[in-house]
């Protein structure tokens, strides 16, 4: 049986620990998230402050209060992104969902990921051409990363950055702020280009070139237009998918069910019963395609919105 996660809060980490020879940080441990919250709320904005989730074993922290500004003296609420990949946690939904309810409970703006801040929210323009071009790592690198742009700070070559950041020096809670890369790529005709591409979209395109190589495959290329209705009803959209540029599927839809938002491929009515016009084959594919159409939606509703 799983352990129930239980949650704690620490006061202030420059404090460190409780020492024989004077006092350090006050950690607090509670039961019920509410508990939790509404603690980590009522401590004081200017110290740096957590907010986390424990198995009994293994603590999390989820929430950190750190200066995104060296200007500004109150400290800001980021979200720290370890449980994306450390082993025990990356698999447990329930943290997945309390790490959401911290972003809209706390209006979190910023995650924190290996003493590096980055925007949570991306705009709908940071995807464009995401899925048409392929990255290609810089000359004697292992990543497609030839520029970072720091806020406050400007761009900086990744030598630059590992020198003045990291790793930060003992007891310094001031993380730079990357608000974008360059990065080396190739299009679908062979043209090597420099794109400015956002730290979350960089992410995503990586993970998902190290799925298909896992897979023994390249990434496909999808390239999907959305499509609102002017009254919204289950029916949230519908989309028109280019698959690598030469195979178009039209009709396929996106719709809000009871429990979760998903996307329906084009059908037809057979015998009274519906069967789809085309499908992914496989799996994974599916869930590739299904993303992709997803994530497109997103960032047309976002815009409709603004």
């Amino acid at each position: 049986m799983a352990a129930e996660l239980t949650f704690y809060t620490i006061d202030d980490l420059r404090l460190g620990q409780q020492r024989s020879d004077g006092p350090g940080w006050r950690l607090m441990e509670f039961t019920r998230r509410s508990d939790a919250f509404r603690d980590y709320q009522s401590l004081n904005a200017e110290n740096i402050k957590v907010l986390g989730v424990t198995n009994g074993i293994q603590a999390l922290d989820l929430v950190r209060c750190v200066p995104v500004f060296a200007e500004h003296k109150t400290c800001e609420d980021v979200l720290v992104m370890d449980y994306k990949s450390l082993p025990f946690w990356c698999r447990n939904p329930t943290v997945k969902q309390l790490a959401e309810e911290c972003i809209e409970t706390f209006r979190i703006r910023y995650g924190l990921h290996k003493f590096t801040l980055f925007p949570l929210r991306r705009k709908p323009e940071s995807l464009i051409a995401k899925r048409n071009f392929r990255l290609l790592n810089v000359e004697g690198c292992h990543s497609p990363i030839r520029w970072i742009y720091v806020a406050g700070v400007g761009w900086l070559s990744p030598e630059e950055f590992k020198r003045r950041y990291i790793p930060p020096k003992s007891g310094d809670f001031q993380y730079p702020l990357v608000m974008k890369y360059r990065v080396d790529a190739v299009n679908k005709d062979g043209q090597i280009l420099l794109l400015e591409i956002a730290p979350r979209d960089l992410n995503a395109w990586q993970k998902k070139l190290k799925d298909c190589f896992l897979k023994g495959r390249e990434p496909m290329n999808i390239d999907v237009k959305i499509y609102l209705p002017k009254n919204p009803s289950a029916l949230l959209a519908t989309a028109s998918v280019c698959l690598e540029g030469c195979f178009i599927i039209r009709g396929v839809k996106v719709i809000e069910g009871s429990k979760t938002v998903f996307v329906s491929m084009p059908s037809r009515k057979v015998d009274e019963e519906y069967h789809d016009v085309c499908c992914p084959s496989t799996k994974e594919f599916r869930q590739e395609f299904d993303q992709a159409v997803l994530d497109a939606y997103a960032e047309a509703a976002a815009a409709e919105s603004e």
